[in-house]
């Protein structure tokens, strides 16, 4: 539920966030195929057809097709008319812009439930953005947020005070997922390199 309203709040927690900036690019890409260029797909990490994991360079003829060499790191070439498109490590992917927020946790309760409350980031400030969601009466120890449904979207997940259970927003709805412990931290990211996040979950034992 997203609620937006004024009021005084004790953050206890916060999400790490990330705005980055890119310079737009006259692109076009009618009649472009470049699929016949790329090396087949490999199935996941150790599969013979991965190049060297190591993505540092010193030049682009140390990166792969389609790639660039920016900063040291080989990176998926921008402001081209491609291809967008890079093999294993790097992926087959790229996110040209993020735009995350700054997700608090509430310490105390308002209208008898317990908020996570975000905030838009910039060069100067922190603003709230009209928006806030519920979560009932469990009291929250940590937020974390990521793309945890596979869907492109940013979900957030709440550890709450005692209990097993994690609770991640999916659209207007909370689901609970049972860990098996009481988690005191949690953190998500793609750790598999499948494009979805997947949460850890740290236990005080």
């Amino acid at each position: 539920m997203v609620h937006p309203r004024l009021r005084p709040f004790a953050p206890v927690a916060l999400a790490a966030s990330l705005a980055l900036l890119a310079g737009g690019c006259s692109q076009s890409f009618a009649g472009d195929d470049y699929t016949d260029e790329l090396p087949p797909t490999p199935e996941g990490p150790g599969q013979q057809e991965w190049s060297d994991e190591d993505v540092s360079c010193a030049a682009i003829s140390d990166c792969g097709v389609a790639e660039a060499c920016i900063q040291g790191v080989c990176q998926m070439a921008r402001c081209q008319d491609g291809p967008y498109d890079s093999t294993a490590p790097i992926g087959g992917e790229h996110t040209f812009f993020s735009d995350r927020e700054i997700l608090s946790l509430d310490g105390n309760m308002y209208e008898g439930q317990y908020w996570v409350d975000g905030y838009a980031p910039s060069d100067s400030a922190v603003t709230y953005i009209d928006g806030s969601w519920a979560f009932g009466q469990e009291k929250p120890v940590d937020v974390a947020g990521g793309n945890v449904f596979g869907q492109n979207i940013e979900s957030l997940v709440v550890a709450s005070e005692g209990k097993n259970t994690l609770r991640a927003v999916k659209g207007l709805e909370v689901e609970n997922v049972d860990v098996g412990f009481v988690p005191v931290a949690i953190a998500a990211a793609d750790f598999d390199h499948d494009s979805v996040d997947e949460v850890v979950a740290l236990s005080a034992a």
